[in-house]
């Protein structure tokens, strides 16, 4: 098993080569028949290629076996879909598998909002339109896509920053130079729960584009005008009582600085993209993240928010006085109060370090994908 491939709708590993071949010939899942596969439903599992590697080169005699063969390399961007071809068979051209988005009509329907009650949730929006932009990559107006305006969602993250400027390149299909923004959301028509992508309309307040998160396979009757969109980490309820008592650093005008802390991102992407209403950010081929948030002045850390989920436990450490690191917490997950308790008195730094040992893609709940990036969010709250 030199490319372990995962299947997304199953989670179940096997061969890719002889996965693809099972694909191609059969059109179903190896184990559920009734299962409909594409090349396009896979995805590389890194995690479990680590582990083959790291197992071959304990056990491998390559003085009795000869040295081993070399593995040609899948490209993630496109999901491996350049596959090697069969012997005998007619050589196949790439594109015949990549994704195929539905066909467009060659006059989209005009952009028609229509007048939407209030939603129910202080943390909801509502779909105005499945319209899409006009845009070289204008998707079809099935209602894979929905449309909104800027200003319901300003209100529903309460006012706070959202990126609203993507590149011509990015809308309707990734965030991964940071434009646009990616929130956990819910549609409570359907009940379905996920990353989602928000393009906003390069600050003209024009209504913005979303959808699930990757936009190239979100799917047809995603929404329907009328739906109320709920962004789960901005509810009432969302902080769980972790973070009772304590402020947010934005909104005491300290947001604090953020760097990296070590290491990379996935797509490159700046430290400061883990702040809450941007794309998020992941590590260099979703593993070890490490971020710094530096304030002005010392502040008394309270606590940390963040959507990563809880299969993506993280680390925090403050800096001391003499420039050291103090481990504050491990193995967090999810929003997390951190202090000196037991009467130690509140924890002063100016800065705060955050590591998650990974940021394994298949764990992240939608917010990060291969094909339309995303990633996690933190941001640290504070006593008063």
């Amino acid at each position: 098993m030199s490319l372990p491939a995962l299947v997304c709708k199953t989670g179940k590993t096997y061969d890719r080569e002889g996965l693809v071949r099972w694909i191609r010939e059969h059109g179903t899942d190896p184990i559920d028949r009734n299962l409909r596969l594409t090349v396009a439903d896979l995805a590389p599992n890194l995690a479990v290629r680590d582990m083959v590697e790291e197992f071959v080169e304990d056990n491998y005699d390559a003085d009795a076996h000869g040295p081993l063969p070399d593995v040609e390399e899948v490209n993630l961007d496109d999901e491996g879909q350049e596959e090697g071809k069969e012997e005998g068979k007619e050589e196949e051209k790439e594109e015949d598998f990549e994704y195929e988005a539905p066909p467009r009509p060659s006059t989209p329907p005009p952009f028609v909002p229509i007048t939407v009650p209030p939603p129910t949730s202080p943390a909801g929006l509502r779909v105005v339109s499945t319209v899409p932009p006009t845009h070289p990559s204008q998707p079809s107006s099935d209602g894979s896509f929905f449309r909104f305006w800027p200003n319901d969602l300003e209100v529903a993250i309460g006012g706070n920053y959202w990126s609203d400027v993507p590149s011509p390149d990015e809308l309707c299909v990734n965030v991964k130079g940071g434009g646009g923004a990616v929130f956990m959301c819910k549609n409570m028509r359907t009940g379905k729960v996920g990353g989602v992508i928000f393009w906003g309309a390069m600050g003209s307040g024009d209504a913005g584009v979303g959808c699930f998160n990757p936009a190239q396979h979100a799917e047809a009757g995603d929404w329907m005008a009328g739906d109320e969109v709920v962004l789960l980490d901005y509810t009432p309820s969302a902080l769980g009582g972790a973070l009772d008592g304590l402020v947010a650093s934005s909104e005491l005008d300290l947001p604090g600085s953020y760097s990296l802390g070590g290491g990379g991102t996935g797509w490159n992407l700046d430290a400061e993209y883990l702040r809450f209403g941007g794309c998020g950010i992941v590590g260099d081929w979703w593993k070890e993240l490490s971020v710094v948030i530096t304030f002005v002045r010392p502040v008394a850390v309270g606590g940390v928010r963040t959507d990563s989920p809880p299969d993506l436990p993280y680390k925090v450490e403050c800096q001391t006085k003499s420039g050291d690191w103090e481990v504050v917490k491990e193995n967090c997950q999810g929003n997390t109060r951190v202090g000196r308790g037991g009467g130690g008195g509140k924890l002063s730094s100016k800065a705060v370090r955050l590591t998650w040992g990974s940021t394994d893609l298949h764990k992240t709940n939608g917010l990060s994908t291969y094909k339309s990036g995303g990633g996690i969010h933190a941001e640290v709250w504070l006593e008063l």
